[in-house]
């Protein structure tokens, strides 16, 4: 699968706020990059919000989807909040299809997700 690599890029908003974008394509020879950024990451995400947005995210594997959980139970271990913003209609429609909404909170977009009570259930 050619195209762009995946990478990962931090931004604190706020002392209970960590944003990572996560860009390109997510799939088997990029996700072990991603985890590995994100395990660098994780220390500072303990109790916050946690909002991964995909706006720039053109494909997400199987691979990409297990991160996604995976990285979810990570964040709620260390008692934060984890959510995905602004999934492009290729990967929303996958995450439906897969019926992760009962699993993964989303929203449309970066700033619903910033605005959203993370206790709460995500309208989408």
């Amino acid at each position: 699968m050619a195209g762009l690599p995946a990478q990962m890029d931090m931004e604190k908003r706020s002392s209970n706020c960590v944003i990572l974008h996560i860009k390109g394509r997510l799939y088997m020879a990029t996700v072990p990059e991603v985890e590995s950024r994100f395990q660098t990451l994780l220390p500072i995400c303990s109790r916050k919000k946690v909002v991964l947005n995909l706006s720039e995210t053109i494909y997400v594997s199987s691979d990409g989807w297990r991160f996604f959980l995976n990285a979810s139970h990570q964040v709620s271990d260390r008692g934060g909040h984890f959510l995905l913003a602004g999934m492009k209609e290729e990967v929303l429609d996958a995450f439906e299809i897969l019926e992760f909404s009962g699993i993964l909170r989303h929203f449309p977009s970066l700033s619903d997700a910033l605005k959203a009570n993370p206790s709460l259930p995500s309208r989408s």
